[in-house]
């Protein structure tokens, strides 16, 4: 049985409840449509144990369960499941009166529900996550240079250095959507225009000196109300400048101890104005040996759950290094069952979604399956992706 290296449902009070369907407005910074407002529901099955949670049916667990099942991880959990907007919001309601209080990744649609119903407030998210505020959470020594402008004093910003422009403000951000890389004036003047276009979502922008990294890891950590955990921390793999491509976790490229006490204290300062939950920390060594953190994300992480089963998994199936993999695919239950079950059985993967496109009626029958793909070493399971993806597609 895999098991999470840290019990969530003692993280959480025992009254919170994963509700995570929003609005394209509160994801307008996110870059998210209509099937993401409801897959981002079905994410962290096994993690959230003994809690509730509302899910699009496209996870359903009669679906899902098999998957995890084959891998060994337990789902227990009060689901409510949903097919619309209005179902989820009703679904919502009644937890209210159970006395539930929701967490989620990005806010829910203000003023939808009363203050009361959630653990954390929509301000101290906004104040906690937004890229403006990092200084007030990091000390100065492990920041790059960086400066804040308003989009008036942005016009005649110019540099002779690559800097990298991030979009401040309280809107929820993540992927890299509002993160511009900028190595000459051509690619300074086309972040510029993206800036100007968002408008009133983007009161003000960073300005960050461009850091020559040598890795970068999301840390995780778990904030309860009486302490601060650190449960590991993921390489953050690129496809191109601020494009991630996926998370890797490899014993020889270990997330290091002096990390692990940096974001600790940020943890720490975070506690301390009432956050509770799972956070990450995106974490990097430079190629002048200094740790450098470049942004806060108070709420699960793309590599939160590899790193909370990661562990358990390698104990069980002796494979040490392992990789985050997302695949859409056409086909019934039962092909996928065929194409997947070898994998899990092998050891070689362990799913941590599986979202049904049958159950969307904007998913065109193309299905999501999400987990992790294991190997002996960074290079075998680099091969194992292309391998693994193959199979799934089918």
């Amino acid at each position: 049985m895999l098991k999470t290296i840290i019990k969530l449902s003692d993280v959480f009070p025992e009254n919170a409840a994963f509700m995570a369907r929003t609005n394209l407005h509160e994801t307008r910074m996110l870059g998210y449509n209509e099937i993401q407002l409801d897959s981002v529901t079905t994410h962290f099955l096994g993690t959230i144990n003994g809690l509730s949670a509302v899910r699009h049916v496209a996870g359903h667990a009669a679906d899902s369960a098999q998957f995890f099942e084959r891998a060994g991880i337990e789902i227990d959990e009060d689901t409510r499941y949903y097919e619309t907007e209005e179902e989820a919001e009703a679904h919502a309601d009644a937890l209210i009166k159970d006395g539930k209080k929701f967490f989620w990744p990005y806010p829910l649609p203000q003023g939808r529900y009363p203050e009361q119903a959630h653990i954390i407030t929509a301000d101290l998210y906004g104040t906690l996550n937004s890229k403006a505020n990092l200084a007030l959470m990091v000390d100065s020594e492990f920041l790059p240079q960086r400066k804040l402008l308003n989009l008036e004093e942005l016009v005649d910003f110019e540099t002779k250095s690559p800097v990298v422009l991030k979009a401040a403000g309280d809107a929820a951000t993540g992927w890299g959507f509002a993160v511009h890389f900028c190595e000459n004036r051509t690619e300074l003047a086309k972040a510029k225009d993206w800036m100007y276009q968002q408008g009133t979502s983007v009161p003000l922008v960073v300005v960050e000196e461009k850091i020559a990294v040598k890795t970068c890891w999301c840390a995780g950590i778990a904030v309860s109300a009486s302490k601060t955990e650190c449960f590991g921390g993921a390489e953050q793999i690129f496809s191109a400048a601020g494009k991630q491509a996926g998370n890797l976790i490899d014993p020889e490229n270990e997330f290091p101890q002096s990390a692990r006490k940096i974001v600790l204290q940020i943890g720490e300062k975070a506690r301390a104005l009432g956050f509770c939950g799972v956070a990450g920390v995106d974490i990097g060594l430079a190629e002048n040996g200094k740790l450098y953190v470049f942004d806060l994300n108070f709420r699960f992480n793309a590599s939160s759950t590899q790193l909370l089963f990661h562990e358990s998994a390698v104990k069980q199936f002796g494979f040490p290094v392992s990789h985050s993999i997302q695949v859409e695919v056409e086909g019934s239950l039962d092909q996928l069952k065929r194409r997947i079950f070898p994998l899990i059985d092998e050891g070689r993967f362990v799913p941590s979604r599986f979202f049904n496109g049958d159950r969307h009626p904007e998913s065109c029958g193309k299905s999501i399956v999400s987990g992790f793909v294991y190997g002996s070493d960074r290079q075998e399971v680099i091969k194992m992706l292309d391998s693994c993806g193959s199979v799934i597609r089918g």
